[in-house]
């Protein structure tokens, strides 16, 4: 998560959208005001190798990577939250949910467990992260970008902002997944339905398709 006062925006970060590589992208453009919060040692550790700004400011604000917006907008006042832009990444539930399974279960010893079995196994705040981005079922963000979309909508970011040159992408996590058939040939139908029912908003927004 970041609230860029040097730039004038507020990154809310959705799991598993590629949330951390756009983060440490945007952190190029911070200073020293801005609030930046932790992410992984290995993902810090990049940041510092590119020379982009780090942790920061984080621990006085009581904010963290995944907090949603409305404790942002409580922390930030209403000032800088109206005025400034405010944008996240959403991305295709069913896909969300097996990139989740392969994060969740990296550091086993073992086999896997059944990918179906787990994911009807996580609690609806676990799928669904609609409530990151939205109060009242009235999404709260000035823009939503598609992780499907992604270097296109970063671009929408990009000039929205006027960054002085593009932003450069680094790939963090994605070397988790094993399985990248698409996820109509990986889930079954009772996850499908858990999904489509928990998820109901985002796909009704955005128009996710199974």
């Amino acid at each position: 998560m970041i609230v860029s006062h040097e730039c004038q925006f507020i990154f809310v970060k959705v799991n598993k959208t590629a949330s951390t590589s756009i983060e440490i992208a945007l952190s190029q453009f911070c200073g020293d005001r801005d609030i930046l919060t932790r992410i992984h040692n290995d993902d810090e550790k990049i940041r510092a190798d590119l020379g982009y700004t780090g942790q920061q400011n984080w621990k006085a604000s009581s904010l963290y990577h995944h907090v949603p917006a409305g404790i942002i907008r409580n922390v930030v006042g209403e000032a800088v939250w109206k005025g400034y832009f405010k944008f996240c990444f959403e991305r295709n539930p069913f896909d969300r949910a097996i990139s989740q399974y392969y994060w969740d279960t990296r550091l086993g010893t073992g086999s896997r467990p059944d990918i179906n079995d787990y994911i009807l196994s996580l609690g609806p705040k676990k799928i669904s992260k609609w409530l990151l981005y939205s109060e009242k079922d009235e999404i709260v963000v000035d823009f939503v970008g598609r992780y499907e979309n992604l270097l296109e909508d970063l671009k929408v970011v990009e000039d929205r902002l006027g960054f002085p040159e593009p932003l450069t992408m680094v790939h963090s996590k994605g070397q988790y997944r094993e399985n990248r058939a698409h996820y109509s040939e990986i889930l079954n139908e009772e996850c499908r339905a858990r999904i489509e029912k928990i998820c109901a908003r985002e796909i009704r927004e955005f128009d996710y398709r199974w």
